[in-house]
């Protein structure tokens, strides 16, 4: 998820698991209100994973020769999917 306005995203017990990614560096808006986005999965009960990168802005997104950590969060983020069963091994042809 990419809000612009983090505070729209109210979690219930019946959402699905999240992955929590930004910038500190992005606008206030953003960089403090997904703080309350992960409070909120959290008290919801819903399994919610939080990465903030301290050296990324805002739309750091995915750029192949960037070896800053932010540059690596989707690394993390398939990471992820793959513990949550989310994530098909591709298979060879």
């Amino acid at each position: 998820m990419y809000p612009a306005h983090p505070e729209v995203i109210q979690p219930t017990g019946s959402s699905p698991t999240a992955f929590l990614c930004w910038g500190y560096g992005d606008f206030p808006m953003i960089a403090d209100g997904m703080g309350s986005v992960y409070s909120r999965f959290r008290a919801a009960g819903v399994p919610v994973e939080m990465h903030v990168y301290s050296d990324a802005g805002h739309g750091f997104g995915v750029r192949a020769n960037d070896s800053s950590p932010a540059g690596r969060w989707i690394e993390r983020f398939y990471e992820w999917l793959g513990s949550r069963g989310l994530l098909q091994p591709v298979s060879s042809p």
